[in-house]
Order: structure tokens, then C-alpha cells, then sequence
């Protein structure tokens, strides 16, 4: 445990000391006639917030997974080159998404039809698009036991409609890996990385569940310990996580950052 917590301590140092790295505040604001120093601060911290999706959930996530003996797969492979779906099958797509909730559906009875159907469909000479749409690909690729498993991690506090959109996402996902892979075994989630309403998750989904539908929960999206435990093999990793970060503000880690936080003449 001691080690986990002492990896998760140098990542998240990292993070946070690569994006301060030689940081400027660039953009100007009315605001910053009339709180200047306030105005400088949300700049700097919003701007943390929005890079910690990659400079800090997604490290964490890899580094878990490869203390858990998973294979580390290349996501550039998967999202810069994907075969282009004919067009009866985007419809066929199109149908499930809409038959999702009306018919109880989950993404693996889906799967299971859209595999079949590509197999009787038999595709040949298929067309491959140069990358897949930004905000539509997959963060973290991984694999073990000869199961794949695709992960985007999202904000915890997704917009009305949004769960909608990424559930399109991981059909797609399904699909691309069974045209390449007819027999791939495959699990598509769609990750939250923390409760922001505390420790009880059923909070969260009380609150968020219906922007976060069609996606089923704790199967097909996954928050904070169903995630990172999956992951890391490890019982309670949300609280490991958090802990790390309330022992460096005990330890006054930021401070080394407040010049930054100056309003410069």
C-alpha cells in the first residue's frame, strides 16, 4: 500500500510542477480591472483543472493498471486509424442507440447483435478514416486475461445529453475493434474519476444519472472506486488517491507555486 501511495505522490507532483512549468496568464478579462489577483488565480486554477484529465487521471490510470499486470496497448494505433463502418451498419448503430432504453439493452446484448451482424455481413475491402473525432476516441487501452478494455475518462459532471453521445462512442468502439478483430473480447466504459458530492456514490447517480443515461451504471460508466479499484487490483484506491493530495496540502506543496499566483507589472 505504502508504495502505491508513494507512486501516486510522485505523479501527481509531476502534474501539478509540469503545468506550472514557465506558466504564463496570457488572456485578458474586464474582470481584471476590478479583481485582478481573483481573476489571475481562476485562470491558473481552471486551467489546471482542465489538464488534470490527461496530465494526471490518465498517467494514474496506466500506472495502476501496469502494477496490475495489465498490458499497456497503443490508443495513437486505435484512434488515428479506424475502418470507416458501411453505411447499413451506422444504421444499424443508430437503431440500438435508440432502442437502448426502451428495451432495456445493454452494451453487451448490443455488442453481441452488432458482432453477429458483422459477421454475417461479411466486409470486405473496407475503407479506413486518417483519425477519429476529437472527444471520440479512447484515453486508455488495456488488456489481460485476453480481455480488452477501453476507457475514456470524462468530467464528473457531464451536460444534459452527453451520456447519449458517449454511449455512441463506445458502440463505435465495439465495432472497430470487431471489423479489425471479429473475435475480440472486449469492455467499453466511460470513467469518472471522483464523486464530487463525497463518498456516497449513490449521491452521485441521484444527481447525475440522468445526464449520464443511456449508460448503465457501475457497468458501462464507472465512478471513482469502481474505476480506479478495477485498475489497480486494490480495495478503497479512491481514498489512497485522495489522501496523497490531502498530505501534500498538509505539507504546503503549493506554496512553492504562489509567485505565479502574483499579478505581474
Amino acid at each position: 500500500m505504502f508504495d502505491l501511495e508513494v507512486q501516486i505522490e510522485e505523479t501527481l507532483k509531476k502534474c501539478i510542477s509540469e503545468y506550472f512549468k514557465n506558466k504564463e496568464v496570457n488572456t485578458k478579462h474586464p474582470l481584471d480591472y476590478i479583481f485582478p489577483k481573483e481573476r489571475r488565480i481562476f485562470s491558473i486554477i481552471h486551467g489546471l483543472q482542465t489538464s488534470i484529465g490527461t496530465q494526471l487521471w490518465e498517467p494514474l490510470a496506466l500506472m495502476f493498471a501496469r502494477l496490475n499486470n495489465y498490458e499497456i496497448l497503443d490508443i495513437k494505433k486505435f484512434n488515428q486509424e479506424v475502418p470507416v463502418p458501411p453505411p447499413d451498419l451506422t444504421n444499424k448503430i443508430d437503431n440500438f442507440l435508440n432502442l437502448k432504453e426502451e428495451q432495456n439493452l445493454s452494451n453487451d446484448d448490443i455488442a453481441l447483435e452488432l458482432r453477429n451482424y458483422i459477421k454475417h455481413q461479411k466486409y470486405k475491402n473496407l475503407k479506413y478514416s486518417k483519425k477519429i473525432k476529437k472527444s471520440h476516441g479512447v484515453d486508455i487501452w488495456l488488456k489481460k486475461n485476453q480481455i480488452e478494455l477501453l476507457i475514456d475518462i470524462k468530467t464528473t459532471q457531464l451536460n444534459a445529453g452527453n451520456g447519449f453521445k458517449l454511449n455512441q462512442n463506445l458502440l463505435y468502439w465495439y465495432v472497430y475493434r470487431f471489423l479489425e478483430e471479429l473475435d475480440a473480447n472486449i469492455n467499453c466504459i466511460i470513467a469518472f474519476p471522483f464523486n464530487p458530492y463525497g463518498t456516497n456514490n449513490d449521491i452521485y447517480w441521484q444527481k447525475e444519472e440522468g445526464k449520464v443515461k443511456p449508460l448503465i451504471k457501475n457497468k458501462e460508466a464507472l465512478l471513482a472506486d469502481d474505476f480506479w479499484d478495477l485498475l489497480s487490483g486494490v480495495s478503497g484506491t479512491t481514498e489512497i488517491i485522495f489522501h496523497v493530495f490531502r498530505k501534500l496540502g498538509k505539507e504546503k506543496f503549493g506554496s512553492q507555486f504562489d509567485d505565479i499566483f502574483e499579478e505581474k507589472n
